[in-house]
């Protein structure tokens, strides 16, 4: 991996500002208080207890939280910033405490080291300023990994990604909040989990309706162009020129659940939503540098419940395990299997070392370019599991799914 000498500058001086104390104040609030104030304990119990659901007995032990002092049902936390982002993601995901619903509020936040810093949280401003907006793909920390013991644990890219939209939803950017979503799992074999998330499709932006699987760009509808900067969470840099830098993650305005984030491979090139074998290798390189054995690259066709027409994927961390990160599927023909347990087929792939991301991609869009030639309409979704040719390895798997088209306004279909 190559880094030019800014990017290592600019890594030492956040290297030495992680040991930097930060303090923020922090409220904690119940559903069903009617604006009571938290006791202290209680606060402290929640506060330990969000710790060590997100990272478990061992890994919460690294994370070093103190109550400086504590009034009106308001304490001011101190903490290290390299500890800030990790957190800050178990206070988010946190909201069921002794059976109640509840959410912690960061109020305020200043760093101890440099009092002049002031920086107000909320839907105001953003949070920690770390000036980190782009990712270095490392080959070396490629992770294929879907074990599921490995659920808690979060390296660099998931930190970046999990703090650049814990600020994104301190600016006020989504069209509303999934925080706290009701959540329960179907019954069978299948262990299905459902989501009541009401907000998306009465709040989501109104899709533009499509007829065609290939519908040239438009540019005067909306399209990721406009989007505002504070929209674009990072970008994501894998090769040595910068021919690239236009690869961004950046906010779904209308998220299904936590960190549901969107993949904008080279912006401005106008493509519309036809899969490429470019943007597919940006989606192979997004999940196997998370560290999350449940993280989940997926496209949309046009007429396959995609809503822009610009080349785009979704990316977000499944709250568990799936069944078609095991499930077995019958070799087919050139590295393809087929997934036929159920009405709707699909065609498998996997992928086992990142030197295989340009062949694999290949025959993807094989596939892909002959469904957009022939107007069928189809769904692809990649992430990690047990390989399909030694169970013994693990390997991202990429399913594809051809599909009836959805013509028409998308809001005036029941999924």
């Amino acid at each position: 991996m190559m880094f030019d000498p800014k990017i290592k500058r600019k890594n030492r001086k956040i290297k030495n500002r992680l040991e930097d104390d930060v303090e923020f104040y922090l409220r904690l609030e119940f559903a069903d208080d009617n604006g009571n104030e938290v006791e202290e304990y209680i606060l402290k119990n929640a506060i330990e207890r969000s710790i060590a659901t997100m990272y478990g007995e061992i890994g919460s032990q690294s994370i070093q939280v103190e109550i400086v002092s504590y009034r009106y049902g308001t304490a001011l936390i101190r903490t290290k910033l390299k500890m800030m982002n990790r957190l800050r993601c178990a206070l988010t995901l946190y909201g069921i405490h002794e059976n109640r619903l509840c959410a912690f509020r960061i109020e305020k936040k200043t760093s101890a080291a440099s009092n002049e810093q002031n920086i107000e949280s909320s839907s105001t401003t953003s949070s920690l300023d770390i000036e980190t907006d782009q990712s270095i793909y490392d080959p070396n920390a490629a992770n294929f990994s879907s074990d599921p013991k490995t659920t808690c644990k979060l390296n660099q890219f998931d930190e970046l990604l999990q703090k650049q939209w814990n600020r994104a939803k301190d600016q006020g950017l989504f069209a509303f909040h999934v925080d706290a979503l009701e959540q329960r799992t179907l019954d069978g074999h299948l262990n299905y989990i459902i989501e009541l998330n009401t907000n998306r499709f009465e709040k989501r932006r109104t899709p533009y309706p499509f007829d065609h699987v290939q519908t040239p760009f438009n540019e005067n509808h909306f399209n990721y162009n406009k989007i505002n900067d504070d929209e674009i969470l990072f970008r994501l840099i894998y090769e040595v020129d910068k021919n690239n830098s236009e690869h961004l993650v950046i906010i779904n305005n209308s998220p299904i659940r936590p960190y549901h984030v969107l993949l904008v491979p080279n912006r401005q090139s106008n493509q519309p939503q036809i899969l490429t074998t470019d943007c597919l290798k940006f989606g192979m390189r997004f999940v196997s540098q998370s560290a999350n054995p449940f993280i989940y690259a997926g496209f949309n066709s046009v007429c396959g419940y995609a809503s822009i027409n610009h080349a785009h994927l979704h990316g977000i961390y499944l709250p568990s395990n799936v069944f078609v990160q095991t499930v077995q599927c019958k070799p087919f023909f050139n590295r393809c299997w087929i997934m036929d347990l159920f009405d709707a087929h699909a065609f498998v792939f996997e992928v086992l070392h990142i030197n295989e991301f340009d062949q694999i991609a290949n025959l993807v869009c094989a596939i892909t370019d002959y469904c957009v030639k022939n107007d069928i309409a189809h769904n692809l979704a990649l992430l990690k599991g047990v390989s399909l040719s030694d169970k013994k390895l693990f390997a991202l798997r990429i399913f594809i799914w051809y599909r009836k088209k959805i013509i028409g306004n998308l809001n005036l279909i029941i999924f």
